[in-house]
């Protein structure tokens, strides 16, 4: 969609929404939910109202995250190199409505594109869509026998494999997701699909079938499909469990993943100040079959991270750890995340094998600062990597400064 066309639209779909409001308002027979209206407003609830049939909540949602860093490391080659990054991390804004008593439509939008880490350009506007789905909550209509809520989600959604990415970016406490999290996420997290979503006692379970398509709004079915599962049990208030899995099937696996299949076990504590997660997960790249035609990028791949935290100073000053391994069968078969040691490899300034190896390890060690009680929070981390490739040994420490913001 273009983007003037988007904004025509955007611009219409306000109006209607605001028509919408003041009929349905004027239907409702009981008075609006009493709360407190800046409290709701700081929280992007634009309007609340349970007993109104038509449209029963009004909710924006934003993001600004904004992160610099600075690496310094030996290449492959035994060379020393350095560099400097800044980036507008993400800056997503986003509408969810509440109508008909059982629907939610959900639309994102991401506002900046900013590939100067990758000696590109940074541009603002509207660059795609974080998500545009529909979902239809039967317990809201039915009393069900034998579950707690049951939703049906059609649209473009996040694909969730992994501890790490069940968390929104919002709420991550290092600075970049790790980057074995990043793999079995897939090249594209994000996928048009459709997901049942059930929910009984303490455990949650998730179905799902997704598009290859990349598009950047609602895709086709045209380009092959995975599957997706997820399971959730919540063993006290205390310990979490989380089994994720993805079979791919259609046209290989760089369609959408970058791989044939995985399964992911993660493991989560938390009481009062203090918590660690645990994730353990194992894959397959795929083989000349599925189009992976290089047999170095092949195999196997096994990974494991292990993410302790505690509150120094109770909901202000956070401290974190993270150790993370992956190993692979082939020499290539596993990859750092993109950040920030990669684009050395795309300027040719030094030499990293494009981040690809068969044995990585990294330590992670940082503070989240909060000023305030909610999501903003100043983060600065230090990470080591040391990764093996065929070429030889890379190692490096990356230094981190962030800003996050959200309602």
């Amino acid at each position: 969609m273009a983007r003037s066309s988007f904004l025509a639209y955007l611009s219409a779909a306000t109006l209607t929404v605001a028509g919408e409001l003041e009929f349905a308002e004027s239907l409702s027979s009981e008075p609006q939910s009493q709360g407190n209206f800046w409290a709701d407003l700081a929280e992007g609830q634009l309007y609340k109202n349970k007993d109104n049939p038509w449209i029963s909540s009004v909710k924006v949602e934003g993001r600004a995250h904004y992160q610099a860093a600075w690496v310094d490391g030996n290449d492959t080659d035994g060379n020393g190199f350095s560099g400097d990054f800044e980036e507008f991390r993400r800056f997503r804004v986003g509408t969810e409505i509440d109508f008909l008593t059982a629907f939610e439509v959900s639309v994102g939008v991401n506002l900046v594109d900013d590939e100067r880490y990758e000696d590109g350009d940074l541009s603002m506007g509207v660059e795609d869509y974080a998500n545009a789905y529909l979902r239809l909550s039967v317990d809201k209509l039915f009393d069900l026998l034998f579950l707690d809520e049951l939703e049906f989600t059609y649209g473009r959604q996040k694909v969730r494999v992994g501890y790490e990415a069940h968390r929104s970016s919002n709420e991550l406490i290092t600075v970049e997701r790790s980057a074995l999290s990043n793999r079995i996420r897939g090249e594209g997290s994000r996928r048009t699909g459709f997901l049942l979503g059930a929910e009984k006692d303490d455990f949650t379970l998730n179905l799902g079938v997704f598009s290859h398509d990349r598009s950047d709004f609602v895709g086709s079915w045209n380009h092959g499909h995975f599957y997706y599962g997820s399971l959730q049990w919540d063993l006290s208030k205390q310990w979490t469990l989380l089994i994720d899995g993805i079979i791919n099937e259609g046209q290989g696996p760089d369609e959408a993943l970058g791989y044939d299949w995985v399964t992911s076990l993660s493991v989560l504590y938390e009481k009062k100040r203090f918590g660690m997660s645990f994730n353990l997960a194992m894959g397959d790249n795929g083989d000349a079959r599925n189009q992976v035609f290089d047999e170095d990028r092949q195999g196997a791949f096994y990974g494991a991270v292990f993410t302790p935290w505690c509150w120094i100073l109770e909901d202000r000053l956070q401290l974190v750890g993270q150790a993370q391994y992956q190993i692979s069968d082939e020499s290539e078969g596993i990859r750092l995340a993109d950040r920030y040691l990669i684009p050395f490899h795309d300027a040719g300034t030094a030499e990293v094998n494009n981040g690809r190896g068969d044995e990585h390890f990294s330590a992670y060690l940082g503070l989240n600062f909060h000023p305030w009680k909610g999501e903003s929070r100043v983060m600065v981390g230090v990470q080591y990597d040391d990764l093996q490739t065929p070429d030889g040994n890379l190692d490096a420490i990356t230094t981190f400064l962030a800003f996050r913001t959200s309602f």
